[in-house]
């Protein structure tokens, strides 16, 4: 997927060839919805980790908006 719009998405390798990613909000931008801590991509298949069990995660990610 893309980075999200007025944003930016980093991702690291880990396990071999699984990517770790975050996403990030440009300046005087905010996410439209709370995304997770992480997303995972695991042999072509995108999931997501965080803290909170009861979180509405999706995928792809939110994009940003202006504040």
């Amino acid at each position: 997927y893309p980075p999200p719009n007025n944003g930016a998405l980093s991702c690291n390798y880990f396990q071999g060839t699984s990517l770790l990613c975050q996403v990030h909000c440009n300046k005087d931008f905010h996410f439209e919805r709370k995304p997770p801590l992480f997303y995972i991509c695991e042999n072509g298949k995108w999931s997501f980790y965080d803290l909170d069990p009861a979180g509405d995660f999706d995928i792809p990610w939110p994009d940003c908006i202006r504040e």
